[in-house]
């Protein structure tokens, strides 16, 4: 005989498990459900009051993992093993359909509702979400600086249920091994080899958990090897007799401290919380007290509160409550126009549980029971999956081909460009019509085109940036490694260096064109959040402060040992600085500090005032307003909101002036978001290479001035 593996267990918010002791609900795991959906919605919607509810899903981990391993070791008890495919087969049938429905509806809301601005990362997760990676698919973007300005996109939630189809994929393994490994063992049962396995596997995890969350928090948040312990947990529970209570009061004052637990944490975590770590152990141990202690009931029991019919419907219905709430916090404000106020959550509270009633009881229930999706047929579940998934992937897929579409148009375009920037610079020619920062010249005699399309087209504007983003250009935040590129004439007289941050990066199309235009031989060294200052307190974050500091001492012991003539840099200048505090001071005088040591060696240092910020509000704008672009901008003085820290630090260093060509970006009072035709800015703080490529005769003409040379002359 067989045992079937319930296929009501816990992928975040399923619907009625199977004791492992009886057939039925088990109320608890009901309550424990309904208890951890809620914190999870309540805290996506008011983050702000409820600012540990992410531990919901640490809950579900838990109880998954403690009635998957029952009942996989009641499989190997009756039959001595484990259908794996069976098993699979089982998982597909209860979860995928109303996933992939709600996927479904995501790719075609997004298609439908949403500025294509969003189309490349919204798709791109959706994919990544039909095939159960979307966790990987946020841990590379916690680490991928390009995504530094990623919004949270409609699917970001399937984080974990990717999770947990992988744990869905490798437990039965594990179980296989254990079960094999005692059979060669003969004297070890299959379940002390269970046990064995799963304590080993919970002790690796945990101790990598908290390592990982040391050191790398953002992935450690997403990662299954950082989560799998969860797991272990419930499922090392799941391998142990229930407790014989013999007081009902002490298995009721049990429950009530393991809820109490989960409560605690959901009430008193917050963002800044390392977790899950250590730290996750508060929900976990509370989840599987909660469970140990089972029913708990009497007048003073927990089962007079997770009894009571709503939650037991919230438990039920909770893994469509899970699929739904988080599309429609997401899309909604972009149809509306507005962040949700008070009324429109609760509104959409009312949608997301009519919704999930509708999806629980047409879609979980009537395909998992239907005469067609109950039928042991392994390869006919595969292959409706297989078909499920496409139906999913194709519309996303043409979506993601319609903006590669258009960001190879963009590549043609700013090719043009730049080759009618380089003929300007040569030969000091006008075009008929302004591109760029050509319109922003005072002494130009070219007209403006306000029917031209923008360049780059707001909606892949994200995607036009500077060649450096590459792993040969670019050191990583938490790396220090130095990795210089050179451009230009490798023979050139004239040796220069472009040096910093992401937003002396910005400034990299233009010098390269410099460079090109004065046969000069040009050495990049670009980190990711590190601008060229010793003052390693300027960074808040210890790993970028550690590796910020060791990559400026590098790069400085490198410059000071091989003298270039000069040296190109610019900054972020926002409030990371405090302005007007010692933090501002602080960083001058890195800046100072570095540039000294840099003259002292006989470097020119050129530093680039920062560029202006623009807003969200102004991007929303570009996009909305495609035929008439010119008025979506940002007032200069919000613009320009911080202090001018290259002019501050050059004024400390004899013969360092900085370069200002924000009246290339700015009229007196507004910043415009789109100039000449071109759009301005991929994001909030960096320049499209488009806009940076039409800079570059301003900037040739100021280092020209710096170096008191002619332009098109080598010295």
């Amino acid at each position: 005989m067989t045992v079937a593996v319930s296929a009501n267990s816990a992928a975040p918010g399923s619907s009625a498990a199977e004791t492992p002791k009886r057939g039925g609900v088990r109320p608890e795991i009901q309550g424990l459900r309904a208890l951890a959906v809620a914190l999870v919605v309540l805290y996506h919607l008011w983050p702000d009051q409820l600012t540990g509810g992410f531990v919901g899903v640490d809950v579900f981990f838990v109880i998954s993992g403690f009635l998957i391993t029952s009942h996989l070791a009641k499989e190997v008890a009756a039959t001595g093993s484990v259908r794996i495919g069976q098993f699979w087969a089982r998982r597909i049938r209860r979860l995928l359909p109303a996933s992939l429905l709600v996927l479904l509806a995501s790719a075609i809301a997004v298609l439908t509702l949403v500025s294509q601005a969003y189309w490349l990362q919204y798709l791109r997760e959706i994919v990544a979400s039909a095939l159960y990676v979307e966790n990987w698919q946020l841990a590379t973007s916690a680490i991928d600086y390009l995504a530094a300005e990623n919004t949270a996109s409609p699917v970001q939630h399937f984080w974990s249920l990717s999770t947990e189809e992988q744990f869905y994929l490798v437990w039965p393994l594990l179980i296989v091994l254990a079960v094999v490994v005692a059979r060669r063992a003969r004297r070890v049962s299959a379940t002390a080899a269970m046990r064995a396995v799963l304590a080993a596997l919970l002790i690796a995890s945990l101790v990598w958990s908290i390592v990982q969350v040391s050191t790398d928090p953002a992935v450690a948040y997403f990662s299954t090897f950082v989560r799998a312990w969860e797991f272990a947990a419930g499922g090392l529970l799941g391998l142990f007799a229930a407790p014989a209570w013999r007081s009902a009061g002490w298995q009721r004052a049990v429950s009530w401290a393991g809820f109490a637990m989960i409560l605690a944490a959901a009430a008193t975590f917050t963002s800044a919380t390392p977790f899950p770590g250590a730290s996750a152990l508060l929900p976990v141990v509370g989840t599987v007290v909660v469970i140990a202690a089972g029913h708990a009931s009497g007048t003073l029991g927990t089962a007079s509160l997770y009894r009571w019919r709503p939650v037991q419907y919230l438990g039920d219905i909770s893994y469509s409550v899970y699929l739904w709430h988080w599309p429609l916090i997401i899309i909604v404000p972009m149809v509306i126009g507005r962040e949700l106020a008070w009324g429109d959550k609760l509104a959409l509270l009312v949608v997301t549980v009519a919704l999930a009633s509708l999806t629980k009881h047409l879609v979980e229930d009537r395909l998992r029971l239907t005469r067609l999706t109950s039928r042991r047929s392994v390869a006919l579940t595969f292959a409706v999956t297989a078909a499920g998934m496409a139906a999913v992937i194709a519309p996303a897929a043409w979506g993601i081909s319609t903006m590669n579409a258009k960001v190879a148009e963009l590549e043609a375009e700013r090719a043009r460009i730049e080759a009618s920037v380089e003929d300007l610079a040569e030969s000091g020619a006008e075009s008929v019509t302004c591109v760029g920062a050509q319109a922003m010249d005072p002494d130009a005699t070219c007209e403006t085109d306000p029917q031209r399309a923008l360049i780059p087209d707001p909606a892949v504007a994200g995607e036009d940036i500077p060649e450096l983003y590459t792993d040969e250009c670019r050191t990583d935040m938490r790396e220090a490694m130095l990795k210089p590129c050179r451009f230009g004439d490798p023979a050139g007289a004239v040796k220069a260096v472009l040096v910093g941050d992401s937003h002396s990066a910005s400034w990299f199309p233009a010098v390269k064109l410099v460079a090109e235009n004065q046969g000069w031989d040009l050495t990049v060294y670009f980190k990711a959040g590190c601008a060229l200052n010793v003052a390693s307190q300027a960074w808040t974050e210890t790993e970028q402060r550690t590796t910020c500091a060791a990559w400026n001492e590098a790069v400085l012991d490198q410059l000071v040992a091989d003298p270039p003539r000069l040296v190109i840099t610019s900054a972020l200048y926002d409030n990371q600085w405090g302005p007007g505090t010692a933090g501002e001071q602080t960083a001058i005088d890195g800046f100072a500090t570095a540039w000294q040591r840099l003259a002292d060696a006989g470097v020119t240092v050129i530093p680039i005032a920062d560029t202006p910020q623009t807003s969200a509000e102004a991007q929303e704008c570009l996009l909305a307003s495609p035929t008439d672009p010119y008025g979506c901008g940002t007032p200069r003085a919000a613009a320009l909101d911080g202090p001018d820290i290259m002019s501050l630090a050059a004024a400390r260093v004899p013969g360092v002036e900085a370069i200002d060509l924000n009246d290339y970006f700015c009229t007196a009072d507004f910043c415009p978001s789109a100039i000449g035709s071109v759009s301005v800015y991929r994001d909030r703080g960096h320049l499209t290479q488009t806009y940076a490529t039409t800079l570059a005769p301003y900037l040739d003409q100021r280092i020209a001035d710096k170096l008191y040379v002619p332009i098109g002359t080598v010295p």
